[in-house]
């Protein structure tokens, strides 16, 4: 079961069933207040994850991530180097092109996406997924301009939409 919390700019399917699909539309986000926003849905399930979850590598091999909360003692970890985590929640997503997924000694959880997206596991038993996002400053990661897509139909300029297809196999 996923929770939405009222905003306009989203509608998407609330429980799923096994067996059933649904198309998600998420946009265009408003950003009259001048504030940048990111849209994400969570994924709760009662397992016991260790902190740990699952990116895949491009599309190739599933890669073990470990969640760097400032209360854990894996804090900072990464196993290539010495990572000083400033934002715990930035700090731990990943980018996902086939999927994501989280395991315990009975169940896994896994989300196959349909296009590029950024996925983290804040808390145990969570996946969370990154749909859309509309950013008003430059992160300053590379690319210099703001992620603040738009599209205009006569003089009518507004954000990006885009729609996501879920499914739930038998």
């Amino acid at each position: 079961m996923q929770h939405i919390l009222g905003y306009l700019y989203i509608i998407q399917n609330q429980i799923y069933y096994i067996g059933c699909s649904g198309l998600s539309q998420i946009g265009p986000i408003p950003v009259d207040d001048d504030v940048g926003k990111e849209v994400i849905t969570q994924l709760t399930a009662n397992m016991s994850t260790n902190s740990t979850f699952y990116t895949d590598s491009n599309g190739r091999d599933f890669l073990k991530r470990i969640h760097c909360d400032i209360h854990l003692q894996v804090r900072n970890y990464r196993e290539d180097w010495n990572l000083q985590v400033t934002q715990p929640v930035a700090g731990n997503y990943y980018p996902v092109n086939l999927g994501v997924y989280i395991v315990d000694e009975k169940y896994e959880l896994s989300v196959l996406v349909d296009r590029a997206a950024g996925a983290s596991s804040i808390q145990d038993g969570q996946l969370e997924i990154m749909l859309h996002r509309r950013l008003l400053k430059d992160d300053g990661r590379g690319v210099a301009e703001p992620l603040d897509e738009v599209v205009c139909v006569d003089q009518d300029c507004q954000g990006l939409t885009v729609h996501t297809y879920s499914t739930v196999p038998r």
